[in-house]
């Protein structure tokens, strides 16, 4: 019987908000095919983790090779993306200074690292907690989801690896599209508080002939 490849992986909507962020301020990074490079998000994120991490503009436009006028309005618009996103910063900060523990979605605990001498300066490192506190709820929604997919999963579906965000099965080709189907409730129906989607890619024949199976939320 005829193996397939299915796999299922959280849709970026950090990059959407990315990409909005940028073209409010004219900048171009939107490929001919309606997608950013992976050179461009890597760019976006950089400049994101810079522009709430800087002190001040003059930092951020030195580190993103900006001038001072466009990092402020990429601080402002990425601030108006995530009207919570200031606020949470303020709250590490003050987590970090109260030696208080963070709590991923899955409840894992973390404190922040302790302040370091780092070329002559103290430097502390509560900014880190966001990021712990996001990719570490991600990783939890991951896990879950492998768990759930493992529970409802056909006896003769494998789960073959899980990179990131992505999970990747091998399944009879007979059964592949409805066990795409089950990876995608199971990816989907883990309970936060705002839905995520999934993006899922199947082949009848290796890893690395994947076609797209649905994109943002709707079946191809």
């Amino acid at each position: 019987m005829g193996q397939a490849v299915i796999t299922g992986k959280r849709h970026a909507v950090l990059w959407q908000a990315l990409t909005d962020a940028y073209l409010r301020l004219g900048f171009d990074v939107i490929d001919d095919d309606g997608e950013m490079t992976f050179a461009e998000l890597d760019a976006a994120a950089h400049a994101v983790a810079n522009a709430l991490r800087a002190k001040g503009v003059g930092k951020l436009a030195d580190k993103n090779d900006m001038t001072v006028e466009e990092s402020s309005e990429l601080k402002k618009a990425i601030l108006q993306l995530y009207p919570g996103l200031k606020q949470m910063y303020q709250d590490m900060k003050l987590r970090a200074r109260n030696k208080e523990p963070i709590r991923t979605w899955g409840g894992r605990e973390y404190y922040c690292e302790e302040p370091k001498l780092v070329d002559g300066r103290i430097r502390e490192f509560d900014y880190k907690l966001v990021n712990v506190l996001i990719q570490g709820s991600a990783a939890d929604c991951t896990k879950t989801a492998l768990i759930e997919y493992h529970a409802a999963k056909h006896p003769n579906a494998k789960i073959v690896l899980n990179v990131h965000d992505q999970i990747t099965v091998s399944v009879p080709k007979k059964i592949m599209k409805t066990e795409m189907e089950v990876l995608r409730k199971t990816m989907e129906g883990v309970a936060f508080d705002v839905p995520i989607l999934s993006e899922g890619a199947i082949s009848s024949t290796n890893w690395d002939e994947l076609q797209d199976y649905d994109k943002k939320g709707k079946v191809l």
